[in-house]
């Protein structure tokens, strides 16, 4: 699987305000900058509260209402809309799948839908199983997805998360931003999905993710870090260079 590559995202002071209820102002991101890198994977981190999707989803520009200001930019040009969205695809925290579809057809309709219509039928069809194959779903893909809260059976908790990216893989996006894509799974099945976004990453795709309270199997899987709190960048590099300098600053990680 190619599509695009090596697309960097750069931010440089991204502030997003919302107005209250009782007609006060809440500073969500208070002058955000980092960059997200191709080949190479992009925790955000944070408590509740502190403006991790927030973040993400202003990069992804996926946020509406409230006023938003700061600059992104894409190999160092200034973000383009339309060019971004063909670029870049948002996995929801959530799975938000058609149950009594089978994998294989929540994939192929996914193609039909956002692949362009230059393609043919069967260049979109190869798609749909190239992006089968990447994501070890092939094995399942004449299963119903299921939904166990309406008594249908169907695929793990972490083939439906693999499906979700799947849907928007199949269209070849150079940039992929992931909502919490661990939360719900088990710790098998979080360090698998990791991995398998270690290896897209490393074909040249930019992946961020945010991700709350990951072990250490997950971390492992990180190449940059990016920790917030109150809306602030309080850490922002190399994974490898988080523990040195939080023991520097006098927060030692236990042994």
């Amino acid at each position: 699987m190619k599509g695009d590559t090596n697309l960097e995202v750069s931010f440089t002071d991204l502030r997003f305000k919302v107005q209250l209820k009782d007609g006060s102002t809440l500073e969500v991101l208070k002058g955000i900058s980092g960059q997200c890198r191709p080949g190479r994977v992009l925790a955000i981190m944070g408590s509740s509260g502190a403006g991790k999707t927030t973040l993400l989803d202003m990069l992804a520009n996926n946020v509406y209402g409230g006023t938003q200001t700061g600059s992104v930019y894409v190999n160092g040009a200034p973000r383009q809309r339309a060019a971004f969205q063909r670029q870049s695809c948002y996995v929801l925290q959530r799975d938000v799948l058609l149950s009594s579809s089978t994998v294989r057809e929540a994939i192929t309709l996914s193609a039909l839908l956002k692949l362009p219509q230059t393609m043919t039928r069967e260049e979109k069809q190869a798609r749909v199983d190239e992006t089968l194959a990447e994501l070890e779903l092939e094995g399942c893909q004449n299963t119903l997805i299921g939904d166990d809260l309406i008594g249908i059976k169907g695929i793990s908790g972490g083939q439906k998360r693999r499906v979700s990216v799947g849907i928007e893989l199949v269209k070849e996006p150079g940039i992929l931003f992931l909502d919490e894509p661990t939360s719900g799974l088990d710790s098998e099945m979080a360090v698998s999905l990791m991995t398998l976004l270690v290896r897209l990453a490393r074909k040249g795709k930019t992946v961020v993710v945010t991700i709350h309270q990951p072990n250490s199997l997950i971390t492992s899987k990180f190449d940059d870090f990016m920790l917030l709190a109150d809306g602030r960048t309080v850490f922002s590099g190399a994974w490898s260079d988080a523990l040195p300098f939080f023991g520097a600053a006098g927060y030692p990680c236990p042994a």
